[in-house]
């Protein structure tokens, strides 16, 4: 992984997983392999609205991540913008922790999410509103 890659990402890749891809990052054919996938990853951090920017929007607003393990999942709508310096503090989003008929938008703590040694972000995620989401699992459920 680069460094500019790395850099933007350090905050948003669990660090369990970011020492597996900086593994597998090590050969031509690791490197060749997580190119695009980390790549279309940075845009998508780079791009995602900052905290109430999708605020109003409902079901319209668009997931930009997700993060899971286990049962559990957290799409993640908004970021916060790191006027502090101290790295990101909170995200809004979608959680569901393995019973989706309690599933809730609400604050989250991407730096938390980060740190759960089984925690991953989905590397393959494409951007989809909340609506077609939740109609997508609702799909999985029947």
């Amino acid at each position: 992984m680069s460094q500019d890659l790395a850099y933007v990402l350090r905050e948003f890749i669990p660090r369990e997983q970011g020492k597996a891809l900086r593994e597998i990052c090590r050969t031509k054919e690791g490197k060749q392999e997580m190119a695009e996938p980390l790549t279309r990853l940075v845009a998508t951090v780079q791009a995602m609205p900052k905290t109430y920017e999708q605020e109003g929007k409902g079901e319209e607003a668009v997931v930009h991540l997700h993060y899971f393990t286990g049962g559990c999942d957290w799409w993640i709508t908004e970021r916060d913008i790191d006027d502090d310096g101290e790295g990101q503090v909170q995200a809004f989003g979608y959680v569901d922790l393995g019973d989706p008929q309690n599933a809730e938008l609400g604050y989250i703590s991407i730096k938390e999410l980060c740190e759960i040694r089984t925690m991953n972000v989905d590397l393959y995620w494409t951007p989809i509103t909340l609506r077609e989401l939740v109609a997508k699992r609702q799909r999985r459920a029947a």
